[in-house]
């Protein structure tokens, strides 16, 4: 008996010896396999992200030979802008209007509802309806991309800072009864100057 269970004793322990050998043979192996997964993805990953980044500084060179004109230097900007007669009207003027011009006191903000109210009338028979859109540079464009030449006659300038006024944030109504004109101006988060480049490209 003695025997016996020696026997059955020695062969559970050899199996439970085999057992943790290849319990730990097996997990090495899978732990390598793992860890070589792990590093392929990572190269790959870091491959892609690498090739990205030289596409994408290869890009921005090629746009800079493409537009040599487009630098960061502030006083060419200022020469674009004075050469193409932008004004930036967002800045606070000072200068008050000439108070003898009767033209720019028929020209104020209106609300929404009002927009448009005085078309079909028997006094306004001839009434118009006009889109502007306002960039982000501050220039007013019609809506063909125009540059409105002069703004202050059109639609006077208390509008830069009443959008929101009704609102809406990216809208403004402004009449201009010298004109019989309504004109409903909406913001564009763009910058003229690069719709301008595009265009040119």
């Amino acid at each position: 008996m003695n025997r016996g269970f020696l026997a059955f004793t020695s062969f559970l322990v050899g199996g439970a010896v085999g057992a943790f050998i290849t319990w730990k043979a097996i997990d090495k192996y899978y732990a390598d396999l793992a860890e070589e997964e792990i590093q392929s993805v990572k190269e790959r990953y870091y491959g892609e992200e690498k090739n990205s980044y030289q596409e994408e500084s290869n890009d921005k060179e090629h746009k800079h030979e493409q537009y040599p004109n487009k630098t960061n230097d502030i006083h060419e900007y200022a020469k674009l802008l004075s050469k193409e007669q932008y004004v930036d009207y967002q800045k606070n003027d000072t200068e008050s209007l000439d108070e003898e011009d009767d033209d720019t006191y028929d020209i104020y903000v209106i609300s929404p509802d009002e927009y448009g109210d005085k078309v079909g009338t028997e006094e306004w028979n001839d009434w118009e309806l006009e889109g502007l859109v306002y960039f982000q540079d501050g220039v007013l464009c019609d809506e063909r991309d125009n540059p409105i030449q002069e703004v202050e006659l059109t639609v006077g300038r208390d509008w830069v800072t009443k959008f929101g006024y009704y609102g809406d944030e990216d809208v403004v109504h402004v009449r201009n009864e010298g004109l019989k004109t309504d004109y409903e101006i909406v913001k564009d988060y763009r910058n003229y100057r690069d719709i301008v480049e595009d265009r040119g490209a």
